[in-house]
């Protein structure tokens, strides 16, 4: 005959349910870790679909800042220009003054 021992269950009926109650708590915190795991999963996949399309606005913005510069260096060749044409077309005016008082100059004689 077996001793009975705490609640009238023996050494087998023991560790028969003590497995038992271990595989339960074991398949619940895998069960837990998986949810944890995946949450953690998709938070990641969110954050780097994030980051992605923060990486696609910056190059967006790079290439509208490089078009912008590109037009600025086109509008300062431009003004460059002008400032060239404006230059000329004021030598040309103070050589017609030179020659319209050297004129008067020569009818008043």
């Amino acid at each position: 005959m077996v001793p009975h021992l705490f609640l009238g269950l023996g050494w087998s009926e023991w560790v028969a349910l003590l497995s038992i109650i271990g595989l339960i708590f074991s398949n619940t915190r895998n069960s837990f870790s998986k949810i944890a795991s995946n949450k953690a999963h998709e938070e990641n996949q969110k954050t780097r679909e994030a980051m992605q399309n923060f990486i696609f606005t910056v190059k967006k913005f790079e290439d509208k800042l490089a078009s912008l510069n590109q037009t600025l260096d086109k509008v300062d060749e431009d003004i460059e220009s002008l400032n060239e044409k404006y230059n000329d077309l004021d030598k040309r005016v103070v050589a017609l003054e030179t020659l319209n008082k050297i004129k008067n100059e020569d009818d008043t004689k």
